[in-house]
């Protein structure tokens, strides 16, 4: 299973903190609350347990949590706390074993409902068991997570995980399901892009004409729908599709020339066949915003393109 995808994805929707990559925050606050009179209280010996993680000063932080008065701070979120010191230092098998500590204090035996935290500790819990190769076990999470928290962002981890083992049925179907709850836009657009790759040309049209209709019309679901006609062998459908997208595109940048509509009509120019304008486009985004996602993943289908013959349709 390729998991570093998954991972990326994960470590963003959640904004976990990347490891050697402290926030720029957590020097202040540990300061700060090193200049505090003591004792400091059980919320501020946390928030510098945090500070210290991200610093990577893993002893001082378990010193922090050690200190807490007993009911100051949730359990749960003291255990969780405990469960991200040992993922920082890469001890997997402690993190697990803290963040099963987490989770069975966020969702005690026999309590009404579960603390706020579970789905947190679920979440990531997903993450770790994802980067140790336990995708199957992290699959579980994702699905556990979005059993309690009905989050658009636990169902696509879950959902890109399926993709990347292969199963794009199953993901297929975790993306409906969780789009028929949340309405997500996010997940609308995993759905489709899944069934254009599995060859569900209808499936992938209606998709698109209900978010179009909607009042969600953008560049993208124009493309997409032309992708949706192409594969079905509707070559004219498709050739107008494209071709309405390059005009809304132009039209939008030319009203308000941002970068991510600058990207759009480099999308668009692509679709049209017109790689050296969407290279120039791309070029341009990428030389004012090297990290964007969305210009580097658009920059590398480019080259792709650029590299071999267009086809008609992802199977």
């Amino acid at each position: 299973m390729r998991t570093g995808r998954a991972l990326g994805l994960v470590v963003a929707l959640l904004g976990l903190p990347v490891e050697g990559h402290a926030h720029p925050g957590a020097r202040a606050t540990e300061r700060r609350l090193d200049q505090q009179p003591s004792p400091l209280r059980g919320a501020d010996r946390l928030a510098r347990a945090e500070a210290r993680r991200e610093l990577g000063d893993g002893l001082g932080a378990e010193e922090d949590l050690a200190a807490i008065a007993p009911g100051d701070v949730d359990p749960a979120r003291i255990a969780l706390e405990r469960a991200r010191i040992a993922a920082a230092r890469g001890d997997l098998d402690d993190a697990e074993a803290r963040f099963g500590t987490a989770l069975a204090l966020a969702r005690p035996e026999g309590a009404i409902a579960p603390s706020r935290w579970v789905a947190q500790v679920l979440a990531e819990r997903a993450t770790l068991r994802t980067r140790s190769g336990d995708g199957e076990g992290a699959r579980s999470d994702w699905d556990a997570a979005f059993a309690v928290s009905a989050s658009a962002d636990a169902a696509l981890a879950r959902g890109r995980l399926d993709e990347d083992a292969g199963d794009r049925v199953q993901a297929a179907a975790g993306y409906r399901e969780a789009l028929g709850i949340t309405g997500s836009i996010a997940l609308r657009r995993a759905l489709v892009r899944v069934e254009l790759a599995r060859g569900a040309w209808e499936s992938a049209r209606q998709l698109a004409d209900e978010a179009m209709a909607s009042g969600t019309f953008d560049v993208e679901w124009q493309l997409l729908r032309a992708a949706a006609h192409e594969g079905a062998a509707r070559p004219g459908e498709a050739e107008r599709d494209r071709r309405a997208a390059l005009v809304e595109a132009e039209r939008a940048f030319s009203a308000k020339p941002t970068d991510l509509r600058r990207l759009a009509l480099a999308r668009a120019l692509l679709a049209n066949g017109r790689e050296r304008e969407a290279r120039a486009a791309i070029e341009a985004v990428l030389r004012a915003r090297p990290t964007l996602a969305e210009a580097k993943a658009l920059d590398a289908e480019a080259r792709t393109r650029a590299e071999g013959p267009r086809s008609g349709g992802r199977r």
